[in-house]
């Protein structure tokens, strides 16, 4: 069941979402379900599509809506747009140092799984652990999006999403 509604004019919805009981309130011989009868009245059924929740750069980006989009004859939807958001120089710098915070706390989080190699007495620490813990301490050093980070694989579980 459609719950909005947007007004026509010369075949574009325009104007604000109308919601399905205001529509039987102010319309109350019409009948929602009929297309034919409602695209003659001068309306259509409208989707308000849901804002989309991901974000590459959060704090740096956002959604905000976009034009509306056609989907058929009686029906429209709404659409998004993913747009820089316009912060000062210290503002996103704060935004930055949060990020590269946070990737230095998962990357300390990263070796300390794998402390033990360092500490054990007897057997020698695989060349591919030396690699990867290697990786992992030189990872801020080579970082030119904070928000898109390579993360090395772990040679224990190469499958195991690391950050």
């Amino acid at each position: 069941m459609t719950e909005f509604y947007k007004q026509l004019l010369n075949g574009t919805a325009i104007g604000d979402p109308i919601a399905r009981s205001n529509m039987i309130d102010a319309f109350p011989s019409l009948d929602l379900e009929n297309k034919d009868m409602l695209i003659q009245k001068g309306f259509c059924e409208y989707y308000m599509t849901p804002k989309p929740q991901y974000l590459e750069r959060p704090g740096l980006e956002d959604w905000l809506i976009g034009p509306d989009r056609k989907v058929s004859e009686f029906r429209w939807e709404r659409t998004w747009e993913l747009k820089e958001l316009e912060l000062t120089s210290k503002e996103r710098q704060e935004i930055i140092d949060t990020q590269l915070s946070n990737i230095r706390k998962t990357r300390d989080y990263l070796l300390s799984r794998t402390d033990f190699y360092a500490l054990q007495d007897t057997d020698p620490m695989p060349d591919e652990m030396k690699t990867y813990r290697q990786q992992l301490r030189d990872l801020l050093d080579n970082i030119d999006d904070p928000f898109n980070i390579l993360w090395p694989k772990d040679p224990i579980d190469p499958e195991r999403g690391n950050g």
